[in-house]
């Protein structure tokens, strides 16, 4: 199951527009995230969910540390590891989870900074977003077939 909805390049395909992210911050979050788990997700859940993740790995990492804090138990890098031991090849593909996490790890940033990241991390996700639904009105202007200005 993908938490993320596939972008639609439109008609006119999506070649050039390069789609708002911020992969290292989601990287800093998560590492912090991982280091200082209940000071830094107590200022983020509040206004980041999983799906503003635009890396589908960062989504499902960020997944799990929010069900592990939210259940009270302990999010660092080995009580998480053991929920990748076995990634989906779809999300992950060749990626090793170990090396991945221990990634996150050089890249994290202190608690303070932790609501800031989540901040960039939203909005760029709100920009997919609004990217998306352009995207879809323009389709529907430019070939609306059956379709009426008025629907």
């Amino acid at each position: 199951m993908s938490i993320h909805k596939p972008v639609d390049p439109g008609l006119f395909g999506g070649a050039l527009r390069s789609v708002p992210q911020n992969i290292p911050c989601e990287h800093s979050l998560l590492g912090g995230i991982l280091v200082n788990s209940k000071q830094s997700l107590e200022l983020v859940e509040e206004i980041l969910r999983p799906e503003h993740f635009a890396d589908p790995v960062n989504a499902q990492i960020y997944e799990k540390a929010l069900l592990m804090y939210n259940e009270g138990r302990i999010v660092d890098p080995l009580t998480i590891i053991r929920h990748f031991e076995h990634p989906d090849e779809l999300v992950w593909g060749k990626l090793n989870p170990r090396e991945y996490i221990a990634k996150l790890m050089t890249a994290m940033v202190s608690p303070r900074l932790a609501l800031d990241y989540a901040r960039e991390i939203r909005d760029a996700a709100m920009r997919r977003e609004l990217m998306a639904l352009c995207q879809q009105t323009s389709d529907l202007c430019s070939s609306p077939e059956d379709q009426k200005a008025e629907d």
